[in-house]
């Protein structure tokens, strides 16, 4: 005996049933979930066809009413829909269809002529099909009461045994599969009601898909994980219930998800997406990474009636809430999502950092040095912070005493700390206990110190983000404006903007005369948050121009790591620290993910200091990427000036052997862009390096969450 499924109670806040009930959306989900299903008892999830279990056999039932106008249309008629819509229910639920019922509700003053043809086309889809319809019902309502004919029919199928479609089933990392244009049927009946004076030679794709679902189920089997036909509210709402039913993300490559150009124009007219547009002949399919090409051929060989170019989907992510997006307005997305947490940040750490810098200016001037230190990707922070306080990027500027103790900093910071002393130590947002003891050391012998984040320092924090990569950056840009305000204060008695030198368009508060030390830290405070806004601006700018450079720049790296290529990163002062820092991310993924093969070119002091010693400063990445480097390999270079000598030999080199070439860039692009070294070039416009350092970590941390997601 069957189990019996008792109603629950209805959830349902609408007062009245309006027509977006009955589209498909967001509305049509909330009638049903929350009122129908509830009170008949029906489980979830809810599929286009259920399953029964009789004896031996698993049966497939499914039924669907049809109501369009006009009732015939270019291409196809609402007989053709009402038994090819019945089957592709059966067809995507991986059932073979034995039979059909069929019932017409006609109203009274429909001339026979108009009911014979459509009852000639129920029967006339039905043969071509191979389905057999065994019975049904008519009735007659009163004129005015419905549009000509309403005809609802029901299905049964036998389950195919090799086919276990679930959303449940859907895995990371699988490929969405689409096949053929969509949007063809929603404007052809739209056009064809004569309400919008447009023409365009569209018909209706109203047909069986069983013949493709089967082949597919056939030439893919168990990787076949999930199938729909996207009538009603069109791929984007199939796709977001799948989505929202396995708790996963599908990012979709736009440019792969082929639409005609009538119906291209006709929606941009109309202001209607091609994505939410009903279909009548098309599937849409997840299939498994790895069976992707055989459902790939299997498509270009059946014909135009399934053709288009590529899978319309790379991947299916875990990390994001469930939903569907494009891959470039994930990388924009993605990029925006900083703007937030850095606001809040700078907005409530602003004063306390122009206070401290103040205190940090001091103990320069009374002999103090920094030293930082940190572990794993933490220690490249480490070293991006000395390089800048000893090597400022702008010309003027004091070298000022730094050190990166990261290789033994548990050792080596008691040996070497004096009281004036600046320590900085740098941790993950779950925090280091090791980075942790050696700042209370260090704060208990009279260093001033800095947890970026932690809780006990003479400035401490809390994580900006619990996402990590955020965190970093975030933190990136804090230590770059105590570089940056640390020399405002050694400025402090200037009088003039020549006294500032490259700085003073910065700081016009400097010329203030006898301006005292508060009214200067309220103006530092509120040139900090200055910065941080640059930033903002900046991640809008790239999310709007880049977006479309860094999604292909993650699918162009992807196809070289499934090669079985690795990547090599280089670049010089901040930037290989940067080099560094995402070689690091690559190879220790959190848990759950797989590694990626990455090198940075810039990590060994020793190999590049020989090189540069021997042979010069030029060929420091170009020697080494002769040594590592293979055709599958990826060339990753980081620049903020895209004029680095050796990174532009590196480049050219990388180019000739073959591998892929990648390129982060400040400026105009340099003459990286202009002679066109990397395949693919994101550039930052922007001439103030830090700001451009700060923006790229941004950008390449959205790089690698996509690959980070492709491995899993």
């Amino acid at each position: 005996m069957a189990a019996i499924t008792f109603a629950a109670p209805a959830i349902f806040g609408d007062a009245q049933i309006e027509m977006a009930h009955g589209a498909g959306g967001t509305a049509s989900r909330r009638l049903i979930e929350g009122l129908v299903a509830p009170l008949l008892g029906v489980p979830e999830p809810l599929t286009d066809a259920a399953s029964l279990q009789v004896g031996d056999a698993t049966i497939a039932i499914t039924t669907d009413s049809f109501v369009v106008r006009p009732l015939k249309f270019p291409g196809g008629s609402i007989g053709e829909l009402a038994v090819n819509g019945t089957i592709n229910d059966l067809a995507v639920g991986g059932a073979v269809p034995l039979a059909l019922l069929c019932s017409l509700i006609i109203e009274a003053g429909t001339p026979t002529e108009i009911l014979q043809e459509q009852i000639q086309a129920v029967g006339d889809a039905a043969r071509r099909a191979g389905v057999p319809i065994v019975g049904g019902d008519t009735k007659v309502v009163e004129h005015g009461k419905a549009d000509g004919l309403y005809i609802t029919t029901a299905g049964i199928g036998r389950l195919d045994r090799r086919a276990s479609l679930s959303s449940a089933a859907v895995r990371p990392g699988d490929r969405v599969v689409l096949t053929g244009p969509i949007g063809d049927h929603g404007i052809t009946v739209l056009l064809a009601r004569g309400d919008l004076e447009l023409d365009a030679a569209l018909r209706s794709d109203t047909r069986s898909v069983y013949p493709f679902a089967a082949a597919l189920i056939e030439a893919v089997g168990s990787d076949l994980r999930w199938m729909r036909d996207p009538t009603r509210g069109g791929v984007a709402t199939t796709l977001n219930e799948v989505a929202r039913e396995c708790g996963r993300g599908i990012v979709l490559e736009e440019e792969a998800i082929p639409v005609r150009d009538e119906v291209r124009g006709a929606c941009e007219l109309l202001g209607l997406d091609p994505l939410h547009i009903a279909n009548e002949g098309q599937i849409v399919a997840i299939v498994a990474a790895d069976a992707a090409d055989r459902a790939l051929r299997l498509r270009r060989t059946a014909g135009d009636r399934h053709a288009c170019r590529r899978p319309a989907a790379a991947h299916l992510l875990t990390k994001m809430g469930p939903g569907v997006i494009f891959r470039g307005q994930l990388a924009a997305e993605r990029l925006l999502a900083r703007n937030a947490p850095s606001r809040s940040l700078f907005e409530r750490e602003a004063d306390r950092l122009a206070r401290v810098c103040e205190e940090m200016a001091q103990r320069f001037l009374d002999g103090g040095r920094l030293i930082a230190f940190g572990r794993g990707a933490s220690a490249t922070d480490a070293q991006h912070v000395a390089v800048e306080f000893v090597h400022p990027v702008i010309v003027g500027k004091r070298a000022l005493p730094a050190i990166d103790l990261s290789a033994s900093f548990e050792v080596s910071l008691p040996a070497l700390m004096r009281e004036h002393d600046i320590v900085i130590g740098f941790a993950p947002p779950d925090g280091d206990a090791a980075v942790a003891r050696a700042l209370a050391l260090a704060h208990a012998r009279g260093a001033q110190t800095f947890a970026l984040p932690g809780g006990d320092a003479d400035f401490a924090m809390a994580p900006p983000s619990s996402d990590a990569f955020v965190s970093q950056e975030l933190i990136e840009i804090l230590y770059h404006t105590l570089w940056e305000t640390v020399h405002v204060f050694f400025e402090r008695r200037a009088r003039s903007s020549s006294d500032l030198g490259a700085t003073a368009f910065l700081y016009p508060f400097l010329n203030q005369g006898d301006a005292n030390a508060s009214s200067i830290r309220t103006e530092v405070a509120a040139s900090i948050r200055a910065k941080s806004a640059e930033d903002e601006r900046l991640r809008e700018q790239m999310a709007r121009d880049q977006c479309d450079q860094i999604a292909e720049a993650i699918d162009a790296v992807s196809e070289r790591l499934a090669r079985g290529g690795t990547l090599l990163m280089f670049g010089n002062g901040g930037s290989a620290t940067d080099a560094n820092d995402w070689a690091i991310d690559c190879v220790s993924p959190p848990p759950g993910a797989m590694p990626i093969p990455a090198l940075s070119l810039a990590m060994d002091p020793a190999t590049i200091t020989a090189v540069a010693n021997d042979v010069g400063t030029e060929t420091v990445f170009l020697r080494q990427l002769i040594a590592h480097g293979r055709p599958d390999d990826v060339a990753i270079a980081i620049s903020t000036s895209g004029g680095s000598a050796n990174v532009i030999a590196a480049l050219g080199e990388a180019r000739k052997r073959g591998l892929l070439t990648i390129a982060l860039l400040g400026y105009d692009g340099g003459e990286i862009a202009r002679r066109r070294l990397a395949d693919v070039a994101i550039v930052v416009t922007c001439d103030y390096i830090p700001r451009i350092q700060e923006v790229q970590a941004s950008i390449y941390h959205v790089m690698t969450e996509a690959w980070r997601q492709w491995r899993m």
